[in-house]
């Protein structure tokens, strides 16, 4: 009868290799018009359309329990200032794609 040891549970585990140039030109090329367009509305649009479509998601934001269930025209400010810091966030990751190993202490 055979036995098993930790030396023959051995985990293998793949690392994904850093993005090529290409990849971030790509990214950053994609990610330009939602600068472009600003990064508080498109943040503030994303987090509305988020709490539309799964209106449960809403209990986790205290700025967002009270938004209709219905769309609400003007976002407030706590939801827009979340949307900013979103996007900003990835913006920030998107122009630190070529040194990744930055990325790990601001985000």
């Amino acid at each position: 009868m055979g036995g098993c040891s930790s030396v023959d549970l051995k985990v293998t585990q793949e690392i994904s290799p850093a993005l090529n140039h290409n990849e971030i030109n790509l990214i950053r090329t994609s990610w330009r018009p939602i600068v472009e367009y600003g990064l508080s509305k498109t943040g503030a649009n994303m987090m509305m359309r988020l709490f539309t479509r799964y209106p449960e998601l809403k209990q986790l934001y205290s700025f967002a329990k009270n938004l209709e269930n219905n769309n609400q025209s003007i976002p407030s400010e706590l939801l827009i200032n979340h949307g900013r810091k979103l996007f900003s966030a990835i913006d920030l990751a998107i122009s630190s794609l070529d040194n990744m190993n930055s990325l790990i202490p601001i985000l």
